[in-house]
């Protein structure tokens, strides 16, 4: 469940985008903010999908907590899989029709390991979330 609105600042090229107020982001018992100063993509949804799932839509503020998620993956004690299945529950309490919150979560289980091993191999994490 989104407790805090999705505030960004674009960059120029409008592809992403900065959190300029803490998003609070609650899915079960799990608690987390994405904090002030954090750059994301939204959802990477792949040009040729986008008339069905476009970038933004009620999942983003959602998406963008599941980039914080990627990015500091086992230093906020993320799994790649925890990530996903708490963007699907992100999905599901943000009122995402079931079959495009299913088709999102299904396609990160299938290729998601690549941009969470990049973020692994590059040392993303909590402490560098910022400084991106």
């Amino acid at each position: 469940m989104q407790i805090t609105y999705l505030i960004v600042r674009f960059g120029a090229s409008g592809d992403h985008a900065w959190v300029r107020e803490p998003l609070v982001m609650e899915a079960g018992d799990f608690r987390f903010e994405v904090p002030v100063g954090f750059k994301t993509d939204f959802a990477s949804i792949p040009q040729a999908v986008r008339s069905l799932i476009p970038q933004l839509g009620k999942w983003t503020a959602g998406a963008v907590a599941h980039d914080y998620m990627y990015w500091c993956g086992e230093s906020l004690g993320f799994t790649q899989k925890k990530a996903d299945d708490t963007f699907l529950k992100l999905m599901e309490d943000a009122g995402v029709k079931w079959w495009r919150r299913q088709a999102i979560h299904k396609a990160l289980r299938i290729g998601g390991w690549c941009a969470w091993n990049k973020h692994r191999k590059d040392g993303h994490t909590f402490d560098n979330a910022l400084n991106q």
